[in-house]
């Protein structure tokens, strides 16, 4: 359970710094740009990838939190930035 939270809790930060740098670009862009700041950063801290999570399953994951984020008014329709969203913690979402 600890492990799920902290994978929620790293893409949902990857996809909020995503959606605040690219606002405006289409969702696809985004999810690209997400899916290489993740390996980034999993590389960063374990020396490689895990050959085992393709691209698929980890845009599967994006897509969720993304969902979620619209779900709770994180992420409100119609562009512009995301900064007056209201602040829920990752174990709010959860």
């Amino acid at each position: 359970m600890a492990i799920s939270k902290l994978v929620y809790a790293t893409v949902g930060l990857i996809v909020l710094l995503i959606e605040d740098i690219m606002d405006g670009l289409p969702g696809a862009q985004k999810r690209e740009a997400a899916i290489a700041r993740i390996k980034e950063v999993v590389t960063g801290i374990l020396g490689f990838w895990p050959a085992f999570i393709p691209d698929v399953l980890l845009g599967m994951v994006i897509d969720w939190v993304v969902s979620r984020f619209n779900a709770d008014g994180t992420f409100r329709k119609g562009g512009g930035t995301q900064a007056g969203a209201p602040a829920v913690s990752a174990d709010e979402r959860l």
